[in-house]
């Protein structure tokens, strides 16, 4: 039987994550505005892992159209970033996953 996994992203443009062999990205969500993450349909007893490359766009920013040949758009989350307890910024971030 498959389970929905979750799998916390970081705050970087591009970055890899691990999921299991055979995982299927649903969603990608941020808790209270602050923390992105991607959920995942996961074989729980998969060892075997892949590497999945994320790309986390901000509206406005630049973007090669050869780069988007190779990306597949998955969601758009809104984020609020804090330093110290503190509110600094917001962003309405484009969440993209890589493809062959």
């Amino acid at each position: 039987m498959k389970k929905v996994n979750k799998y916390p992203l970081k705050w970087e443009t591009k970055q890899t994550i691990e999921l299991p062999i055979g995982a299927q990205i649903i969603s990608c969500k941020s808790k209270d505005d602050e923390t992105p993450a991607i959920y995942a349909v996961v074989d729980p007893t998969e060892d075997m892992t892949q590497p999945v490359v994320i790309v986390m766009l901000a509206t406005y920013a630049e973007v090669d159209d050869h780069d988007l040949e190779h990306l597949k758009f998955l969601n758009t989350v809104k984020l609020k970033k804090k330093e110290n307890g503190v509110l600094t910024t917001k962003y309405m971030v484009h969440v993209f996953v890589g493809v062959d």
